[in-house]
């Protein structure tokens, strides 16, 4: 008995060698066809010819260098406005922060004080209480 699960689907595989075709291989022969074209353009026009499209490919790959520069100089300067924004907001927001911590801190300190005062009381009172009844042995 054959597991169904492992079978091929020959829909699926179809479909996988068409996009294959159009995604990759057809880019790829265009791409090709097109280098091969320029190619030999530049070699049938002469020196002068490869000359100039030196420079003209130069130019052309000038203008994305020139577009992240921009890009590049565009975040930093949006990055630095923000920075500013947040070092003038940032020392009022920690005076709040820090006056809010230290209301917690004392709110805590004085529950755990007065949690633990009966628990102290009844143990000064009980090593007082020793204290006597050892004196009174020792005597």
């Amino acid at each position: 008995m054959k597991n169904p699960v492992s079978a091929p689907n020959e829909s699926t595989q179809r479909s996988h060698r068409h996009q294959v075709f159009w995604q990759i291989v057809f880019p790829l022969f265009i791409g090709a066809l097109v280098a091969g074209t320029l190619f030999y353009m530049a070699l049938a026009g002469g020196a002068g010819s490869i000359e100039r499209s030196a420079q003209i490919a130069a130019i052309l790959l000038a203008f994305p260098a020139l577009a992240l520069g921009l890009g590049a100089l565009a975040l930093i300067l949006i990055l630095n406005s923000g920075l500013a924004k947040l070092i003038k907001w940032l020392p009022p927001r920690t005076a709040q922060v820090q006056r809010a911590v230290q209301g917690v801190n004392a709110a805590t300190q004085s529950a755990a004080s007065w949690a633990t005062r009966p628990f102290i009381l009844f143990e000064s009172w009980g090593a007082s209480l020793r204290k006597v009844f050892r004196r009174r042995k020792a005597l």
